[in-house]
């Protein structure tokens, strides 16, 4: 043997615990068939793009028409997902918070060289779906991607008339939303409860373990991409604009517009950084207390044995300063959840105005008051409807 083939040997030798195969998990296969799109351990995946996806279901109609009945709407509907497939894989952002690795969704325990996953890395809390009025009430999804991208600068001035440079921001937001539910006083307290993927809900269960040497779990987690499996319901899409003003202490202003993919979250994907599955997780929210989950399959359709909710008291939306300054104007379309004492619950934005008009349809929307709608003319059910709310000069 040459010199330099036997350096290539030696080098070989060293680098082999740095690239060895790892043991990754079995995700039971009955799980794996039906909630994880027959992902198996070891194939290559790609995932769909969270743009591609939403402009998919922005086609599916969202408003009855008045000239057409609830029959024909459905039949509408019906005919728009026939032509789509009911599960897409998305490919989520990779938050690790190292501060404090024992609650990380991501950490390598150097003692026993393994690297531990845990539910956060793919589901958490992503807040602002649900209405942020209702105390206690938690959005669970998933956080898909976030852009910034600079948008010049302006003068500003304080009350006092003291001038400023702003620095104007346009931020994009992609996110799953998947359910909402509500905490008790003790919940809310320990911030348990929030996870599907997890058994017990906790978010701190390690999900997958796996054993590694610290070069090769350097590489892992500098390069692991997660997936997740989401099969989309109503209403599909959302989306909500907002602007953070300026102050002379923050002089940024910021502009968030945030799409909303609405979904189930049937499965965690662990994706290694040669693209391969490295693991898969179906949810157990099934398994879950009912009374601490809230979804929309525990709500009714509208048409057949359901009566339509009926708006008792609906006061008209208020102009924003902004839009009155800019003769600004439209419809607003906004959807929510009527409950069983007629109520609206998780009060969103379907279709944006900007210029503080949706915080405005919310807010009017929030105060409506209905008679429930009825199964079968005799007890109360929740639906989920959509509503118009104009602006007009």
């Amino acid at each position: 043997m040459t010199h330099s083939s036997l350096r290539l040997a030696v080098a070989l030798i060293y680098l082999l615990p740095l690239y060895s195969p790892v043991a990754y998990p079995q995700e039971p296969p009955a799980a794996a068939s039906e909630s994880c799109a027959n992902l198996s351990i070891g194939s290559l995946v790609k995932p769909v793009s969270f743009d591609n996806l939403a402009a998919r279901l922005a086609r599916i109609p969202a408003q009855k028409s008045e000239f057409e009945t609830i029959k024909q709407f459905q039949a509408r509907v019906d005919e728009v997902l026939k032509g789509l497939p009911q599960q897409y894989v998305l490919a989520a952002s990779v938050v690790v918070d190292d501060s404090v690795p024992s609650e990380s969704g991501l950490s390598y325990d150097a003692e026993t060289q393994q690297m531990v996953v845990r539910p956060r890395l793919f589901i958490e809390d992503v807040g602002e779906f649900s209405d942020p009025e209702n105390w206690g009430e938690q959005s669970v999804g998933v956080q898909i991607a976030e852009h910034d991208s600079p948008g010049g600068t302006f003068v500003g001035t304080t009350v006092m008339n003291a001038h400023f440079l702003v620095h104007r921001v346009y931020r994009t937001d992609q996110k799953v939303y998947d359910h909402h539910y509500w905490l008790s006083t003790t919940d809310q307290l320990d911030g348990k409860d929030t996870n599907p993927f997890s058994a017990d809900g906790s978010d701190q269960t390690p999900l997958f373990t796996f054993s590694m040497l610290p070069e090769r779990a350097r590489a892992f987690k500098k390069r692991l991409k997660i997936y997740v499996v989401v099969n989309p319901k109503e209403p599909f899409v959302a989306t909500h604009s907002r602007v953070i003003r300026a102050t002379f202490d923050d002089p940024e202003e910021l502009t968030i517009r945030t799409t909303w993919i609405v979904a189930n979250v049937t499965c965690a994907v662990l994706v290694d950084e040669s693209g391969r599955v490295a693991a898969t997780r179906a949810s157990v929210i099934q398994t879950l207390p009912e009374s601490r989950w809230h979804t929309s399959e525990g709500l009714s359709t509208v048409g057949g044995r359901v009566s339509a909710p009926i708006p008792l008291f609906k006061p008209e939306a208020e102009l924003s300063d902004e839009a009155r300054r800019a003769k600004y104007q439209g419809v607003c379309m906004v959807g929510l959840i009527v409950d069983v004492k007629g109520n609206p619950r998780n009060v969103h934005i379907l279709r944006s105005l900007g210029m503080g008009l949706d915080e405005k349809a919310m807010e009017a929307v929030r105060k409506y008051k209905f008679k429930p709608a009825m199964r079968d003319g005799k007890t109360p059910v929740p639906v989920y409807v959509n509503v118009e709310v104009p602006f007009r000069l």
